[in-house]
């Protein structure tokens, strides 16, 4: 049966205009529907400062410089009145390292390990971080059988590492190597090093243009930040 014999003109309009508007009613809530809600937020990107620097780590076997670029990991954290442990519950979190205290050390020196901590930082090296927490509180860390341990002054320096760091691009001659090294040395106790009957040292290699620096594992982090600063001028 043809089509115009079965609907009217005018009903057939009044047909197609209702469908229309069942159409855009349609398209309107859906539209409303979407817009209610959140759009999902992307995984933040961690920046490792570590991966933009203009001095370069050397000379260390291949264990070490696996466990140093964990130690190195980012980590941001805002702590008020907190306790070591759950600072160092972040740590551990940030670069899969197990970190502890060595009470029966802190207390031979006379500190308490139950002492609260108060500080932010973001995306910065995470030994770094924790090496500036502990000093402000005559604490420091050390490595000990692939486990950081927070331990007194006297026994962090008793545990150096030495490290060569290529320096070449931030240091484009002799006078850059010396200020450079001015810098490092006053970056920490000017007794501490054996130019002064400290333990720690210093080796500057001119035409290279190489730190050899031995120091605790907390004082290399802070050597690092100086050299990063240094190189940023």
């Amino acid at each position: 049966m043809p089509f115009s014999n079965t609907f009217s003109p005018g009903l057939l309009q009044f047909w197609l205009r209702a469908q229309t508007w069942f159409l855009v009613v349609g398209l309107l809530a859906f539209s409303a529907g979407a817009a209610d809600k959140p759009a999902r937020a992307k995984p933040a990107q961690k920046r490792n400062p570590a991966d933009h620097e203009d001095f370069t780590i050397v000379g260390l076997g291949k264990e070490q410089a696996e466990f140093l670029a964990k130690l190195r990991q980012p980590i941001s954290l805002k702590v008020k009145d907190v306790a070591l442990p759950e600072i160092l519950s972040q740590i551990e979190e940030a670069t899969g390292v197990p970190a502890t205290i060595d009470a029966a050390d802190l207390k031979k020196a006379n500190l308490n390990p139950e002492t609260r901590f108060n500080g932010e930082a973001k995306e910065r090296p995470a030994d770094e971080v924790l090496g500036e927490l502990l000093m402000g509180k005559r604490l420091d860390f050390t490595i000990d059988e692939g486990k950081l341990l927070v331990v007194s002054p006297s026994r962090g320096m008793a545990s150096l590492v030495t490290i060569t760091y290529d320096v070449s691009r931030i240091c484009r001659d002799a006078k850059a190597l010396d200020r450079l090294k001015k810098a490092v040395y006053l970056a920490t106790g000017e007794d501490e090093w054996d130019a002064l009957g400290g333990p720690a040292g210093l080796k500057v290699d001119s035409r290279k243009r190489t730190l050899t620096i031995k120091h605790s594992w907390s004082r290399q982090a802070a050597f690092r930040k100086v050299m990063r600063d240094f190189g940023n001028q």
